[in-house]
C-alpha cells in the first residue's frame, strides 16, 4: 500500500516562551511524510523546494522509505518560509513573516509512478491546489483526508467548500470548525460540516486531546500530557502522518484499534531493544550448551514452566467474546493485528493466549506481558460505556465508572439511552470485545460501533 503525501516542504523560524530558533526544516509534508514513514511504505511526496533546502534532508527522507519524484525543485528561488511567536498556552500563535518563495508558483504535478495509490492526505495548501491534486487521479484513492485552516476560510471559503465535497476526512482546529461554521458549540459545527461533504470530521484540541465525528457517533481520544513543551510547530501534521499510517496498517474494523496496532508495534519494538545484547551473548551461550553435552542429562523444574509472552484472560462471564460459534470475534481481531503488522512492517508479534480465569469476576478480563498483569477492567455486555469528553451539556443516567483507558469519567449506559448521550456531548462505546493498549500505561481500548465501516473503507 503506498500513501501520496501533499503539501509544504520549508524552514520555519520560531519563538515560544522557552526559546527560540531562526531556522529549522519545516512544511507540512515534511512533517506528514517522517510520521507516516513509521508505519507505511513508500510514502510518495508532492511539494516544491528552492535551492536552499537541506540536502542531507532530502536522503533522510528518502532513507524512510519517502519517494521524491513529485518534489520539484526551483534552483533559483528560495524554499517557502515562515516566522511566528507562541503565546503561554502554546496553542495561540502570531505569523511574524510569510515569505511565500517557490510556494507562489507551485502547481503540483502527480507523476505517473504515483498514480494507483490507495491513500491521499492533503496538507495545508490552497483549496484549489488541493483540489487540482484530487482532479489529476485516475483512480479515487480509497481515503482521502484534508487538512486546511483559518487563512483559507477568510480569503478562499468559496474554493474551499468545492474541495470538501470531495474528499473523506477533513482535520481542523477547534477554531477553525467554529471559524468554518459561525458555530461556537463544536457538536454543532461537527454536525454542519459534515453537510459539506466530508464523511468524517476530526477536532484537534491540542493538550486536551482530538474529537471524531461521523453523522451518527463522537470518538474522543485525550492527550498524553506532558510536563514540558517546547515547540508544538508541526503537532497537527505529525498527528496526520501518524493517523493515516495507523489506519493504512490496521485492517479492523475500528479506529480505536489503530491504538492496539500502535501498542502491539510498541511492544514489538521493546522486546527486540536486546537483540544487539543477545548478539554479544550468543557466543557464551553456544560455549556453555557444549559443555552441557559432557554433563548428564537432567529435567529442571524451569522446564516444566511456560510463561506466555502475551494473554488475555477471561472471567467467566465473557468467554462468548472469543468463541465463535457463539458470534464472538476476538481471535479474529488479535489475528488481524498480527497478521497486519507482520504483512505490512515486518513486525512478527508473538501469539497472544486467550484462556479464561477462574479467580477473576464473571465480568472482569486482564492483559498480561510475560505473566504480568497490566490491566484490568469490567465490562457489561449488554450496556454501553458513555465517557465524558469534558464538554458535555448534560448528564445522562446509568451507573458511573471510570473509562478504564485514561481514567476518564464515564457512565454504563441502557442501549436505549445511547442517542441522548451522543447530543449531550458524550463518547459512546459499545462492550464488545476487550482490548488493551500493550505500552506501559497500558488499559482496556473499546471499540464504537458505529465507526467500523471507516476502516472497512480504508482496508
Amino acid at each position: 500500500m503506498s500513501l501520496i503525501t501533499v503539501g509544504t516542504m520549508a524552514f520555519d523560524a520560531i519563538e515560544t516562551p522557552f526559546g527560540k530558533t531562526d531556522q529549522i526544516v519545516g512544511g507540512s509534508a515534511t512533517y506528514v511524510a517522517y510520521a507516516a514513514s513509521n508505519f507505511v511504505k513508500p510514502v510518495q511526496q508532492i511539494s516544491i523546494i528552492g535551492y536552499d533546502f537541506p540536502k542531507e534532508e532530502l536522503e533522510e527522507l528518502q532513507r524512510r522509505g519517502v519517494q521524491l519524484d513529485g518534489v520539484e525543485t526551483v534552483p533559483d528561488k528560495k524554499s517557502f518560509f515562515w516566522s511566528g511567536r507562541y503565546h503561554e498556552d502554546m496553542n495561540s500563535r502570531d505569523t511574524l513573516v510569510t515569505d511565500l518563495n517557490v510556494l507562489a508558483d507551485f502547481n503540483p504535478k502527480v507523476p505517473d509512478s504515483f498514480q494507483g495509490s490507495e491513500f491521499l492526505m492533503l496538507g495545508n495548501l490552497a483549496p484549489s491546489t488541493q483540489l487540482s491534486v484530487i482532479k489529476q487521479l485516475k483512480q479515487r484513492p480509497k481515503l482521502i483526508v484534508m487538512d486546511t485552516m483559518n487563512f483559507w476560510m477568510e480569503i478562499a471559503m468559496d474554493d474551499l467548500k468545492e474541495t470538501l465535497k470531495q474528499v473523506d476526512v477533513l482535520m481542523v482546529n477547534d477554531a477553525e470548525a467554529r471559524q468554518l461554521t459561525g458555530q461556537f458549540s463544536l457538536v454543532k459545527a461537527a454536525k454542519q460540516i459534515l453537510t459539506m461533504g466530508p464523511k468524517y470530521l476530526i477536532i484537534k484540541k491540542g493538550e486536551h486531546g482530538a474529537l471524531l465525528f461521523d453523522n451518527d457517533s463522537v470518538f474522543f481520544a485525550p492527550a498524553l500530557p506532558l510536563e514540558e513543551v517546547f515547540d508544538p510547530t508541526g503537532a497537527g501534521d505529525t498527528f496526520a502522518g501518524g493517523f493515516m499510517g495507523l489506519m493504512i496498517i490496521t485492517n479492523l474494523p475500528a479506529i480505536p484499534m489503530a491504538t492496539l496496532g500502535a501498542g502491539c508495534v510498541g511492544l514489538a519494538l521493546l522486546m527486540n531493544r536486546n537483540t544487539a545484547q543477545q548478539a554479544v551473548m550468543a557466543t557464551k551461550k553456544q560455549e556453555a550448551e557444549q559443555a552441557a553435552k559432557t554433563l548428564p542429562a537432567q529435567k529442571r523444574v524451569e522446564d516444566f514452566l511456560v510463561v506466555d509472552p502475551m494473554e488475555m484472560t477471561l472471567g467467566l462471564g465473557l468467554l462468548s467474546l472469543a468463541d465463535p460459534s457463539r458470534g464472538g470475534d476476538l481471535m479474529d481481531r488479535i489475528s488481524g493485528v498480527r497478521n497486519s503488522l507482520a504483512a505490512d512492517i515486518g513486525i512478527v508479534l508473538p501469539k497472544v493466549r486467550v484462556r479464561d480465569e477462574v479467580l477473576l469476576g464473571d465480568l472482569e478480563y486482564e492483559i498480561r506481558i510475560a505473566g504480568n498483569p497490566i490491566g484490568r477492567s469490567t465490562i457489561l455486555p449488554n450496556k454501553y460505556l458513555a465517557i465524558d469528553s469534558g464538554a458535555t451539556t448534560g448528564v445522562v443516567d446509568g451507573e458511573p465508572t471510570r473509562d478504564p483507558t485514561f481514567g476518564q469519567p464515564a457512565v454504563w449506559i441502557d442501549i436505549n439511552r445511547r442517542e441522548q448521550a451522543a447530543i449531550y456531548g458524550y463518547t459512546v462505546v459499545e462492550p464488545g470485545a476487550p482490548r488493551a493498549r500493550h505500552d506501559g500505561d497500558a488499559g482496556p481500548v473499546r471499540q464504537p460501533d458505529d465507526l467500523r465501516h471507516l476502516l472497512r473503507r480504508a482496508g
